[in-house]
């Protein structure tokens, strides 16, 4: 059965599907031209800005780069 977990408020509409991290930190873009990364219990970890909507599912770099 599934459960909600955790909600996390984002500045705009999130889109594309989150990846989860190793750690569990689960990075998702949005619309509102940030990458978020939020943390296996819920809180935020980061923020950053990008150059505009991020409509994909972040990837990771074999040296750990989001």
């Amino acid at each position: 059965m599934n459960r909600l977990r955790y909600s996390f408020r984002a500045a705009g509409p999130l889109c594309g599907t989150p990846t989860l991290g190793p750690d569990g930190t689960c990075y998702v873009g949005g619309r509102d031209g940030h990458l978020y990364a939020v943390s296996p219990e819920g809180k935020p970890r980061w923020t950053v800005p990008t150059d505009g909507p991020i409509e994909a599912a972040p990837c990771f770099h074999p040296e750990g780069q989001v």
